[in-house]
């Protein structure tokens, strides 16, 4: 009992610190709904986490579906971790500003090796950009 109970805190630390970051964290099927998502990265998009959950890129971030349709395609072509690179869009948080970002993709993969989707870091540079 008492390692399972250890376990269940390592894991429950371990889900508090994905959300304790000031890194935007999601985690996208191939298909690019949103699998999990940290606070960050929900207050980028301006809805709560839970909220992410089980939807589309499209329904959540629609000005950046094409970018993310193009990186998940990518990602799922070669394997490879893709950034850091720059990223431009709107979104629900604040839809009349044109926001930036520094991103990374990297594939995840089932216990085959097959790649099911992508693991996303994102940090927002829209003050420096603007300054």
């Amino acid at each position: 009992m008492h390692a399972s109970s250890s376990g269940l805190s390592a894991q429950q630390s371990a889900a508090s610190d994905y959300d304790a970051v000031p890194v935007g964290l999601c985690v996208l099927s191939r298909d690019l709904r949103f699998l999990r998502v940290n606070e960050t990265m929900a207050m980028f998009n301006g809805y709560a986490p839970e909220e992410h959950i089980g939807r589309t890129v499209s329904e959540i971030v629609p000005d950046l579906e094409d970018v993310a349709r193009g990186l998940m395609k990518k990602i799922t072509d070669t394997g490879e971790t893709i950034g850091p690179f720059e990223v431009a869009g709107k979104t629900p948080a604040e839809p009349e500003e044109q926001r930036f970002w520094m991103e990374f993709w990297s594939p995840v993969t089932d216990a085959l090796g097959h790649i099911v989707g992508a693991s996303v870091a994102a940090v927002e540079i829209t003050e420096r950009k603007t300054a």
